[in-house]
């Protein structure tokens, strides 16, 4: 930031000349997400757009997008403050941007209500609407005429507790599946925190539905010593002076994992093969050049953080910035503390609401109040009580599923 300020200057250089390099020419900065820059990424792009200079041919054009209703990273210092001087900052026009492309009318209805409750934002006059070119499509979208029952309103589930929750979950993931979704990616379940989605796994476990879900690279050891890849790299190791067709290690772990539909580690390893399938064309090659693909694969993966293939499970700080078919938004969302605090949870559950295209489904423990979710009401919402048929558990989920409860080899 200095040199592009020229605060600091190589030698040899003009101070104008140190910043029409760095710069190579360009003309004009975009900024997207401009509500969720902190105090340093604030200083860069203003010494980037040359805002404090006084030669106005320095200065580059800026456009900044944000959205102060999603701001839900304070935690880590970002700011909206920033967003709201950006008028005086750089003398800006400012364009208010509300048609939704994304969700139902019943979604973007119910997502205003909520957010509304905030006394402290910039589109109050300015409320989102679903885009012109579906405006005339029913108010639930597809789900009109899908469900009877909730018509494509926003269905708010209310449950007794976490543990029911959980339950509760796995009832509308199964009844979605009935209603016509094939493809279990297409959902996504997003929580405040992680119990809460591990009570999912766990119960997703005992039911076969596949999932997918991020871990911390510190609370999971490298695959290849998960318990599925390593006996399967093992034996493959003691053929390493031998030849061997991709097709035949596919139909080997097939054999080996037929009775483990749900085991993600299992799932990993035939898509990894299946890939090797392609990389090598078949060809009967080494033992030993199959081994360094599935060992850097194991190692790619684990940089990724995602694992597993089926429902999408997810915070929504995580989830920010995705966008999924059908949501179910779970966990604990109590209204406490003072207004700035119940603002800030108020953004993040607006978040997770919006991330949804077709169908939103809400999850109210009813040991929680007061509580967001018993806050959503009008005619854009169907409210109804857990059927009290539904098992619970609180087992955890083990990181292999099914096949063993051994997350490393011994």
């Amino acid at each position: 930031m200095k040199l592009l300020r020229g605060e600091t200057v190589p030698p040899g250089l003009e101070p104008d000349e140190v910043r029409d390099r760095l710069l190579a020419g360009f003309q004009y900065i975009l900024v997207d997400e401009y509500q969720d820059i902190d105090e340093p990424q604030y200083q860069l792009i203003s010494a980037l757009a040359g805002r404090t200079l006084d030669d106005p041919d320095q200065k580059l054009a800026i456009l900044a997008v944000g959205d102060d209703d999603q701001n839900i990273y304070t935690f880590r210092g970002a700011n909206v403050a920033f967003i709201r001087r950006f008028q005086q900052d750089y003398a800006a026009d400012v364009h208010y941007l509300v048609e939704n492309y994304r969700s139902t009318r019943c979604i973007i209805e119910a997502s205003n209500q909520l957010i509304a409750a905030n006394t402290d934002r910039m589109k109050t006059d300015h409320p989102i609407c679903i885009d012109r070119h579906r405006s005339r499509l029913p108010a639930g979208g597809a789900w009109t005429e899908r469900d009877p029952v909730t018509r494509g309103r926003v269905r708010v589930i209310q449950v007794p507790d976490s543990l029911a929750q959980a339950a509760a979950v796995i009832a509308a993931l199964r009844r979605l599946r009935e209603g016509g979704i094939a493809d279990w990616s297409a959902i996504a379940v997003l929580s405040r925190g992680h119990e809460d989605l591990l009570r999912v796994r766990a119960l997703a476990e005992q039911a076969g539905i596949p999932v997918r879900w991020w871990e911390s690279r510190h609370q999971l050891p490298p695959l290849h010593r998960l318990r599925e890849i390593h006996r399967f790299l093992g034996e493959l190791a003691q053929q390493r002076q031998g030849l061997v067709r991709a097709t035949d290690l596919v139909a080997r772990a097939e054999a080996r994992y037929t009775d483990c539909p749900a085991n993600p580690w299992a799932a990993f390893l035939r898509r990894t093969l299946e890939a090797w399938v392609t990389e090598s064309d078949d060809a009967e090659l080494p033992v030993q050049e199959a081994l360094e693909f599935l060992y850097e694969s194991c190692a790619e993966s684990r940089r990724d953080l995602s694992y597993g293939e089926g429902v999408t499970l997810s915070t929504v700080h995580a989830a920010k910035g995705t966008e999924h078919d059908h949501v179910i938004l779970i966990g604990r969302w109590p209204l406490k503390g003072d207004v700035r605090a119940q603002e800030e949870e108020r953004r993040v559950f607006y978040v997770g609401m919006t991330r949804a295209r077709h169908s939103l489904t809400v999850l109210e423990p009813a040991d929680v109040a007061p509580s967001l979710p018993a806050s959503l009401d009008g005619p854009s919402v169907y409210r109804e009580r857990a059927s009290p048929r539904h098992p619970t558990s609180n087992r955890p989920p083990s990181t292999v599923m099914k096949c063993s409860r051994s997350r490393t080899s011994t």
